[in-house]
């Protein structure tokens, strides 16, 4: 492979994320291994399906608080095997003049 010169311009409102910060080191092993450990998380548990909720609003405030509601909703069932990933940004955090935030 051809090593060549150029500028990656990215524009996030998290750029302390794991995926942005390998990027810049050019640390693809790192991100690889990360990855990876999710995978194999989700692998050896034997995680049922999941859903994913997405909550939109136009100021962001309003969004995450809406998710961490979401989240609390649904804590009281852990007892039962439910589990609450979340919320996090999405993996676009910002569409259409919305804030994005997951719940899984």
């Amino acid at each position: 492979m051809e090593n060549l010169s150029g500028e990656v311009l990215v524009e996030t409102y998290y750029p302390e994320h794991y995926a942005i910060q390998y990027a810049v080191q050019q640390d693809y092993v790192s991100f690889y291994e990360k990855e990876a450990h999710f995978a194999e998380f989700c692998t050896t548990r034997r995680l049922p399906p999941s859903a994913t909720v997405l909550i939109r609003d136009r100021k962001i405030e309003n969004a995450i608080r809406w998710s961490r509601a979401l989240a609390a909703h649904f804590a009281p069932f852990e007892d039962r095997g439910v589990k609450v990933l979340g919320p996090a940004a999405a993996p676009l955090a910002r569409l259409r003049q919305e804030y994005r935030f997951n719940s899984c």
